[in-house]
């Protein structure tokens, strides 16, 4: 099957307005002294001949200036050679910025929190974890000491002002397990994040305008997490509204657990799990439009292939039944990462030797159209819109759209 994507050339268009919008911003005193240290620094390290001593070398001669000119505006009479030197222009400052300074949005965020008491100089912070909600940015890091071990997490949610260009830090916590999953949820008129914890725990918050407040209680955000599950942590993680008022969520493990919880406003209904024999990379549920209460469930172990299930809520109990397996290549690689388009109509599943296999999907069946070949192991994929496909490899970020 030959592929039919091209690069999406306007994405890449988007991307350079972006940037010429980056190297237009007016320079500040601050900035420049910062990126003339840079470059210094830069100079030192660099071992290039055009720069070196001989070849900028001045010769400092002493300048015979006209008396008329001393007179004047002596202000302005160079007594050395070496006072002629023409010294860069802004532009060639922006330039700087751009290519040495920084420029990266997360490190801004970063200097807004509070890093700890303990934190020092030689210590390293990682983004771990961003999650957006309208305006609010949840963001999770790791800070590890100078042998890259790591010590504790950094918990923060932000307000983002996106046309201003303006972050507030709403609230932070420090937490001693790293952060495998977060995630929003909105209901009961509220706003909520949900971080699940390597060692097993799960926490709640709720997100206010000016306030990130801690619950006692995760169950006050919804039953179906009652009594927890916690023999593994949470790497993917599902949240639903069925068209009863019930909660459904669906959430997998690193030890291959799939789990799904119902519950109603006032108690945990029924919870039903599957074990899989390695780790789940796939996790899409997809409400069935030809029947009430039933959803289409799309898993996947590393080892593949993927499966479709049929999962039916009968008076507040689930019913799970397999229906097919998807069809792959033989030779297909671990399957790592899978998108669906927003009308979930079409689906790509991303393998770690490269291979993107691209779905149709109608209620009734679901179809291979075509594959192709990144060349790298796949991080990623994910639907821009329903032409266009981001793939993260190994080897970078590709945006390919598909020609109609």
């Amino acid at each position: 099957m030959s592929s039919d994507w091209i690069v999406d050339t306007e994405h890449v268009n988007k991307l350079e307005a972006k940037l010429k919008a980056i190297k237009d911003r007016p320079v500040v005193s601050k900035d420049i002294i910062v990126q003339l240290n840079e470059w210094n620094n830069y100079q030192l390290c660099e071992d290039r001949v055009e720069q070196c001593f001989e070849d900028n070398f001045v010769e400092d001669k002493v300048i015979d200036n006209h008396w008329v000119k001393q007179k004047i505006v002596p202000e302005k009479c160079a007594v050395s050679t070496s006072e002629l030197l023409t010294l860069p222009e802004n532009d060639s400052l922006e330039q700087l910025q751009v290519k040495y300074g920084n420029v990266d949005s997360t490190l801004a965020l970063q200097d807004l929190i509070d890093k700890g008491p303990q934190f020092q100089n030689d210590f390293h912070m990682e983004m771990v974890h961003c999650i957006k909600s309208g305006d609010r940015i949840s963001v999770v890091w790791m800070v590890f000491d100078h042998d890259m071990a790591p010590l504790y997490t950094i918990i923060s949610m932000f307000q983002v002002y996106e046309e201003d260009c303006i972050a507030i830090l709403i609230g932070q916590k420090f937490a001693d397990s790293p952060v495998s999953m977060s995630q929003f949820i909105e209901t009961n008129g509220n706003e909520y994040v949900v971080y699940f914890y390597q060692k097993g725990s799960i926490e709640g918050y709720l997100c206010d305008d000016d306030d990130f407040k801690a619950l006692e209680d995760i169950t006050t955000i919804s039953k179906v997490f009652e009594n927890f599950p916690t023999d593994g942590f949470v790497i993917r993680s599902k949240f639903f509204k069925t068209e009863t008022g019930h909660h459904m969520h669906c959430f997998a493990t690193e030890k291959g657990r799939f789990c799904v919880s119902l519950a109603s406003e006032e108690k945990l209904l029924d919870r039903h799990s599957i074990l899989y024999s390695s780790l789940i990379s796939v996790l899409e549920m997809i409400r069935n439009p030809a029947q009430d209460n039933v959803y289409d469930l799309i898993l996947s172990a590393t080892s593949g292939p993927p499966e479709q299930w049929a999962l039916e809520i009968i008076d507040g109990k689930i019913q799970l039944s397999q229906e097919y397996a998807f069809e792959l290549w033989n030779e297909a690689d671990a399957i790592v990462s899978s998108g669906m388009n927003d009308d979930k109509s079409e689906m790509a599943i991303g393998t770690f030797s490269g291979d993107i296999f691209i779905y149709t999907r109608t209620p009734m069946e679901t179809t291979l159209d075509h594959t192709f070949q990144m060349f790298a192991p796949v991080i990623g994929v994910q639907y821009i819109n329903k032409t266009t496909l981001a793939i993260l490899t190994s080897q970078g970020l590709q945006v390919l759209r598909r020609v109609m």
